[in-house]
Protein backbone atom coordinates (compact mmCIF):
# COMPACT_ATOMS: atom_id res chain seq x y z
CA UNK A 1 0.00 0.00 0.00
CA UNK A 2 2.46 2.08 1.16
CA UNK A 3 4.82 1.75 -2.30
CA UNK A 4 0.91 2.19 -4.31
CA UNK A 5 0.64 5.56 -2.97
CA UNK A 6 4.23 6.80 -4.02
CA UNK A 7 3.60 5.48 -7.04
CA UNK A 8 0.46 7.25 -7.48
CA UNK A 9 1.59 10.65 -6.30
CA UNK A 10 4.47 10.54 -9.10
CA UNK A 11 1.70 9.99 -11.36
CA UNK A 12 -0.18 12.58 -10.55
CA UNK A 13 2.82 15.14 -10.12
CA UNK A 14 4.12 14.27 -14.01
CA UNK A 15 0.50 13.89 -15.19
CA UNK A 16 0.77 17.86 -17.35
CA UNK A 17 3.52 18.99 -19.72
CA UNK A 18 3.87 22.51 -19.72
CA UNK A 19 5.77 24.70 -22.35
CA UNK A 20 6.26 28.29 -21.90
CA UNK A 21 7.61 30.49 -24.94
CA UNK A 22 8.97 33.60 -24.21
CA UNK A 23 11.70 36.35 -25.84
CA UNK A 24 15.09 36.57 -24.51
CA UNK A 25 14.72 39.85 -24.21
CA UNK A 26 12.43 43.28 -24.22
CA UNK A 27 13.16 46.84 -24.25
CA UNK A 28 11.72 49.95 -23.97
CA UNK A 29 8.20 50.24 -25.59
CA UNK A 30 8.14 46.36 -25.83
CA UNK A 31 5.33 44.17 -24.54
CA UNK A 32 6.32 41.72 -22.24
CA UNK A 33 4.24 38.44 -23.41
CA UNK A 34 4.48 34.90 -23.78
CA UNK A 35 2.84 31.80 -25.30
CA UNK A 36 2.07 28.62 -23.46
CA UNK A 37 0.73 25.02 -23.58
CA UNK A 38 -0.37 22.66 -21.18
CA UNK A 39 -0.34 19.18 -22.34
CA UNK A 40 -2.28 16.10 -20.17
CA UNK A 41 -1.37 12.46 -20.16
CA UNK A 42 -4.35 11.40 -18.62
CA UNK A 43 -7.86 13.10 -17.87
CA UNK A 44 -7.35 15.80 -15.79
CA UNK A 45 -9.07 18.64 -14.07
CA UNK A 46 -6.53 21.67 -14.28
CA UNK A 47 -6.52 25.15 -12.64
CA UNK A 48 -3.77 27.32 -12.85
CA UNK A 49 -2.90 30.95 -13.21
CA UNK A 50 -0.21 33.24 -14.97
CA UNK A 51 2.31 35.84 -13.82
CA UNK A 52 5.77 37.54 -14.32
CA UNK A 53 8.13 38.50 -11.86
CA UNK A 54 11.21 41.09 -11.69
CA UNK A 55 12.95 41.51 -9.05
CA UNK A 56 12.56 45.35 -9.43
CA UNK A 57 9.89 47.49 -10.81
CA UNK A 58 7.19 44.52 -11.83
CA UNK A 59 5.17 41.93 -10.20
CA UNK A 60 1.88 40.77 -12.56
CA UNK A 61 -0.18 37.53 -11.62
CA UNK A 62 -3.38 36.69 -13.51
CA UNK A 63 -6.51 35.37 -12.64
CA UNK A 64 -7.37 31.60 -12.00
CA UNK A 65 -8.38 29.76 -15.01
CA UNK A 66 -10.07 26.38 -15.09
CA UNK A 67 -9.73 23.81 -18.01
CA UNK A 68 -10.58 20.34 -18.47
CA UNK A 69 -8.27 17.65 -20.17
CA UNK A 70 -8.75 14.36 -21.79
CA UNK A 71 -5.85 11.99 -22.44
CA UNK A 72 -2.83 13.51 -24.45
CA UNK A 73 -4.98 16.64 -25.13
CA UNK A 74 -3.20 19.96 -25.14
CA UNK A 75 -4.64 23.48 -24.80
CA UNK A 76 -2.76 27.12 -25.84
CA UNK A 77 -2.54 30.34 -24.62
CA UNK A 78 -0.86 33.90 -24.81
CA UNK A 79 -0.50 36.12 -21.48
CA UNK A 80 -0.33 39.85 -22.06
CA UNK A 81 1.61 41.34 -18.88
CA UNK A 82 3.00 44.72 -19.59
CA UNK A 83 5.10 47.12 -21.81
CA UNK A 84 8.26 48.41 -20.47
CA UNK A 85 8.97 51.50 -19.86
CA UNK A 86 12.39 54.11 -19.18
CA UNK A 87 11.87 54.00 -15.20
CA UNK A 88 12.60 50.02 -15.57
CA UNK A 89 15.56 49.29 -14.86
CA UNK A 90 17.83 46.09 -16.46
CA UNK A 91 17.60 42.82 -14.85
CA UNK A 92 16.17 39.31 -15.60
CA UNK A 93 12.33 38.19 -14.69
CA UNK A 94 10.71 35.06 -14.60
CA UNK A 95 7.48 34.04 -16.35
CA UNK A 96 5.36 31.70 -14.50
CA UNK A 97 2.66 29.29 -15.13
CA UNK A 98 1.72 27.72 -11.79
CA UNK A 99 -0.93 24.98 -11.65
CA UNK A 100 -3.39 24.69 -8.43
CA UNK A 101 -4.48 21.47 -9.80
CA UNK A 102 -4.30 18.63 -9.88
CA UNK A 103 -0.78 19.70 -7.89
CA UNK A 104 0.90 22.76 -6.80
CA UNK A 105 3.66 23.21 -8.92
CA UNK A 106 5.58 25.92 -10.88
CA UNK A 107 6.94 25.95 -14.40
CA UNK A 108 9.65 29.17 -15.40
CA UNK A 109 11.10 30.63 -18.03
CA UNK A 110 13.59 33.51 -17.80
CA UNK A 111 14.09 36.56 -19.99
CA UNK A 112 15.92 40.07 -19.74
CA UNK A 113 14.63 43.55 -19.88
CA UNK A 114 17.40 45.67 -21.72
CA UNK A 115 17.21 49.31 -20.76
CA UNK A 116 19.52 51.40 -22.61
CA UNK A 117 21.15 54.19 -20.39
CA UNK A 118 20.67 58.00 -21.02
CA UNK A 119 21.76 59.77 -23.69
CA UNK A 120 24.13 62.58 -22.17
CA UNK A 121 22.46 65.76 -24.02
CA UNK A 122 21.69 69.10 -23.19
CA UNK A 123 20.66 71.54 -25.50
CA UNK A 124 21.43 75.20 -25.44
CA UNK A 125 19.55 78.31 -27.30
CA UNK A 126 21.21 81.44 -27.34
CA UNK A 127 21.59 84.66 -29.37
CA UNK A 128 25.69 84.86 -29.09
CA UNK A 129 28.27 82.19 -29.79
CA UNK A 130 29.59 82.13 -26.78
CA UNK A 131 25.84 80.76 -24.66
CA UNK A 132 26.54 82.02 -21.71
CA UNK A 133 23.09 81.16 -20.88
CA UNK A 134 19.75 79.39 -22.32
CA UNK A 135 17.05 81.40 -23.48
CA UNK A 136 14.27 81.42 -25.47
CA UNK A 137 12.63 85.13 -25.83
CA UNK A 138 14.02 86.89 -28.97
CA UNK A 139 13.65 90.17 -30.89
CA UNK A 140 13.09 90.18 -34.43
CA UNK A 141 16.14 89.68 -36.79
CA UNK A 142 18.57 88.43 -33.97
CA UNK A 143 19.86 84.66 -34.80
CA UNK A 144 19.89 82.04 -33.29
CA UNK A 145 22.50 79.67 -31.99
CA UNK A 146 21.49 75.94 -31.52
CA UNK A 147 23.98 73.99 -29.72
CA UNK A 148 24.46 71.15 -27.43
CA UNK A 149 26.59 69.55 -24.75
CA UNK A 150 27.31 65.79 -24.83
CA UNK A 151 29.58 63.61 -23.76
CA UNK A 152 28.53 60.94 -25.89
CA UNK A 153 28.48 61.13 -30.11
CA UNK A 154 25.00 61.35 -30.88
CA UNK A 155 23.72 61.93 -34.29
CA UNK A 156 21.50 65.18 -33.92
CA UNK A 157 18.32 65.84 -36.42
CA UNK A 158 16.26 69.07 -35.69
CA UNK A 159 14.14 70.78 -37.87
CA UNK A 160 12.16 74.36 -36.94
CA UNK A 161 8.91 75.81 -37.81
CA UNK A 162 8.37 79.01 -38.43
CA UNK A 163 5.36 81.36 -37.47
CA UNK A 164 4.42 81.08 -41.02
CA UNK A 165 4.66 77.59 -40.69
CA UNK A 166 7.27 76.45 -42.60
CA UNK A 167 9.10 74.01 -41.82
CA UNK A 168 13.40 73.34 -42.53
CA UNK A 169 16.06 70.95 -41.32
CA UNK A 170 18.83 72.64 -39.74
CA UNK A 171 22.42 71.10 -38.81
CA UNK A 172 23.09 70.96 -35.22
CA UNK A 173 25.53 73.20 -34.42
CA UNK A 174 24.51 75.86 -36.44
CA UNK A 175 22.12 78.98 -36.33
CA UNK A 176 19.03 80.33 -37.03
CA UNK A 177 18.14 83.95 -38.53
CA UNK A 178 14.68 84.88 -36.67
CA UNK A 179 12.81 86.89 -39.33
CA UNK A 180 9.83 86.60 -38.29
CA UNK A 181 7.98 88.02 -34.94
CA UNK A 182 5.46 85.33 -33.32
CA UNK A 183 6.52 81.75 -32.25
CA UNK A 184 9.07 79.28 -33.60
CA UNK A 185 8.93 75.45 -32.87
CA UNK A 186 12.32 73.25 -32.48
CA UNK A 187 11.65 69.97 -32.85
CA UNK A 188 15.22 68.14 -32.05
CA UNK A 189 16.15 64.47 -31.75
CA UNK A 190 19.56 63.18 -30.76
CA UNK A 191 20.41 59.63 -30.92
CA UNK A 192 23.64 57.24 -30.32
CA UNK A 193 23.52 53.48 -30.80
CA UNK A 194 22.99 51.73 -27.16
CA UNK A 195 21.58 54.81 -25.47
CA UNK A 196 17.82 55.86 -24.88
CA UNK A 197 16.95 58.34 -27.69
CA UNK A 198 16.70 62.40 -26.45
CA UNK A 199 13.40 64.05 -28.36
CA UNK A 200 12.65 67.70 -27.31
CA UNK A 201 9.71 70.07 -28.71
CA UNK A 202 10.95 74.01 -27.49
CA UNK A 203 8.72 76.82 -28.48
CA UNK A 204 10.61 80.05 -29.23
CA UNK A 205 9.03 83.37 -28.82
CA UNK A 206 9.63 86.55 -31.15
CA UNK A 207 8.88 89.93 -30.66
CA UNK A 208 9.21 93.22 -32.34
CA UNK A 209 11.65 94.69 -29.30
CA UNK A 210 12.83 93.14 -26.35
CA UNK A 211 9.95 92.21 -24.12
CA UNK A 212 11.90 90.64 -21.32
CA UNK A 213 9.91 91.21 -17.90
CA UNK A 214 12.56 91.46 -15.46
CA UNK A 215 11.21 94.07 -13.06
CA UNK A 216 7.82 92.12 -11.80
CA UNK A 217 7.88 91.66 -7.96
CA UNK A 218 10.42 88.58 -7.41
CA UNK A 219 11.87 87.20 -4.49
CA UNK A 220 15.33 87.56 -4.86
CA UNK A 221 18.18 86.86 -1.59
CA UNK A 222 14.96 86.87 0.52
CA UNK A 223 13.84 90.23 -0.31
CA UNK A 224 10.93 91.60 -2.34
CA UNK A 225 12.19 93.28 -5.43
CA UNK A 226 9.85 95.54 -7.37
CA UNK A 227 9.51 98.16 -9.79
CA UNK A 228 9.52 100.89 -7.33
CA UNK A 229 13.08 99.38 -5.90
CA UNK A 230 15.16 99.28 -8.47
CA UNK A 231 14.51 102.85 -10.05
CA UNK A 232 16.85 105.52 -8.90
CA UNK A 233 16.26 109.29 -9.14
CA UNK A 234 16.49 111.44 -12.03
CA UNK A 235 18.93 113.39 -11.05
CA UNK A 236 21.64 110.02 -10.89
CA UNK A 237 21.04 108.57 -14.35
CA UNK A 238 23.75 110.22 -16.21
CA UNK A 239 26.22 108.11 -14.71
CA UNK A 240 29.88 107.61 -15.79
CA UNK A 241 32.08 105.31 -15.27
CA UNK A 242 32.91 106.30 -12.09
CA UNK A 243 30.12 105.30 -9.52
CA UNK A 244 30.54 107.75 -7.35
CA UNK A 245 30.04 110.76 -9.86
CA UNK A 246 26.63 111.10 -9.28
CA UNK A 247 26.57 111.30 -5.35
CA UNK A 248 29.17 114.65 -5.95
CA UNK A 249 27.20 116.17 -8.69
CA UNK A 250 24.39 116.00 -6.16
CA UNK A 251 26.23 117.49 -3.17
CA UNK A 252 27.80 119.94 -6.16
CA UNK A 253 24.06 120.83 -6.85
CA UNK A 254 23.18 121.15 -3.18
CA UNK A 255 26.36 123.40 -2.79
CA UNK A 256 25.53 125.23 -5.20
CA UNK A 257 21.77 125.75 -4.33
CA UNK A 258 22.98 126.97 -0.90
CA UNK A 259 25.66 129.23 -2.00
CA UNK A 260 23.43 131.12 -4.39
CA UNK A 261 20.73 131.80 -1.77
CA UNK A 262 23.66 133.48 0.24
CA UNK A 263 24.74 136.85 -1.16
CA UNK A 264 26.60 138.84 2.11
CA UNK A 265 29.81 139.95 0.81
CA UNK A 266 31.49 137.80 2.92
CA UNK A 267 30.80 134.74 1.12
CA UNK A 268 32.28 136.23 -1.69
CA UNK A 269 35.25 137.56 0.14
CA UNK A 270 35.98 133.82 0.90
CA UNK A 271 36.25 131.42 -1.77
CA UNK A 272 38.91 129.44 0.07
CA UNK A 273 36.75 128.93 2.85
CA UNK A 274 33.69 128.18 0.88
CA UNK A 275 36.11 125.74 -0.96
CA UNK A 276 37.56 123.71 2.07
CA UNK A 277 33.90 123.26 3.43
CA UNK A 278 32.20 122.38 0.22
CA UNK A 279 35.61 119.09 -0.25
CA UNK A 280 35.08 118.52 3.64
CA UNK A 281 31.25 118.17 2.84
CA UNK A 282 31.49 116.05 0.14
CA UNK A 283 33.85 113.48 1.55
CA UNK A 284 31.66 113.46 4.74
CA UNK A 285 28.19 113.25 2.55
CA UNK A 286 30.20 110.65 0.14
CA UNK A 287 30.96 108.09 2.55
CA UNK A 288 27.53 108.26 3.63
CA UNK A 289 26.08 107.54 0.31
CA UNK A 290 29.11 104.43 -0.27
CA UNK A 291 28.08 103.27 2.66
CA UNK A 292 24.39 102.98 1.95
CA UNK A 293 22.91 103.83 -1.70
CA UNK A 294 25.82 102.23 -2.96
CA UNK A 295 25.97 99.11 -0.93
CA UNK A 296 22.30 98.79 -1.10
CA UNK A 297 22.14 99.16 -4.99
CA UNK A 298 24.95 96.84 -5.51
CA UNK A 299 23.68 94.41 -3.38
CA UNK A 300 20.01 94.25 -5.52
CA UNK A 301 21.77 94.47 -8.80
CA UNK A 302 24.07 91.34 -7.50
CA UNK A 303 20.98 89.59 -6.42
CA UNK A 304 19.05 90.81 -9.79
CA UNK A 305 21.47 89.19 -12.24
CA UNK A 306 22.53 86.49 -10.29
CA UNK A 307 18.25 85.19 -10.35
CA UNK A 308 17.33 86.38 -13.67
CA UNK A 309 20.52 84.84 -15.43
CA UNK A 310 19.60 81.32 -13.35
CA UNK A 311 15.80 81.45 -14.96
CA UNK A 312 17.30 81.29 -18.43
CA UNK A 313 17.54 85.26 -20.04
CA UNK A 314 20.32 86.37 -21.44
CA UNK A 315 23.30 88.26 -19.61
CA UNK A 316 23.51 90.89 -22.26
CA UNK A 317 19.49 91.34 -22.00
CA UNK A 318 19.87 91.50 -18.22
CA UNK A 319 22.57 94.58 -18.56
CA UNK A 320 20.78 96.24 -20.98
CA UNK A 321 17.80 96.46 -19.15
CA UNK A 322 19.49 97.46 -15.63
CA UNK A 323 21.67 99.65 -17.92
CA UNK A 324 18.37 101.48 -19.30
CA UNK A 325 16.63 101.86 -15.65
CA UNK A 326 20.05 104.11 -14.93
CA UNK A 327 22.29 102.05 -13.07
CA UNK A 328 25.77 102.78 -13.47
CA UNK A 329 28.16 101.14 -15.91
CA UNK A 330 30.58 100.90 -12.95
CA UNK A 331 28.04 99.19 -10.74
CA UNK A 332 26.41 96.54 -13.25
CA UNK A 333 30.24 95.38 -14.55
CA UNK A 334 30.70 94.92 -10.76
CA UNK A 335 27.94 93.16 -10.23
CA UNK A 336 28.43 90.90 -13.62
CA UNK A 337 32.03 89.97 -12.33
CA UNK A 338 31.13 89.11 -8.69
CA UNK A 339 28.58 87.01 -9.80
CA UNK A 340 30.67 85.25 -13.12
CA UNK A 341 32.80 85.11 -10.05
CA UNK A 342 31.19 83.53 -7.01
CA UNK A 343 28.99 81.23 -8.91
CA UNK A 344 30.51 80.36 -12.31
CA UNK A 345 34.21 80.77 -11.23
CA UNK A 346 35.20 83.12 -13.76
CA UNK A 347 38.06 85.40 -13.14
Amino acid sequence: MFVLGILLYTHQTYALSVDIQIADNFSVNNTINFSYSITSFNDVEVEYYLSVNCPFNLKIKSKNNNISLSKNESFSGDYIASIVNNTMKKQTCAAYLTTIKPNKQDWVEYFDIMIDPTLDFQLQLCNDMTCFVNLNQYKKGEILFIRYVSRNEPIVHAIIESPDKTRKEIHIPGSVVLELTGEYILEIQANQEGYLPYKDTIKISVTEENTINILNPNKLGGTIISDNDLVIPESEKDIDENPMAPYINNIEKKYSQQKSSKTTEEESNNPLIWFLLFVILSFVLTGIIISYKVKEDYVKIIQYIDYYVSKGYQLDAIIKKLSNDGYSKALINAAVKFVEKSKYGIK
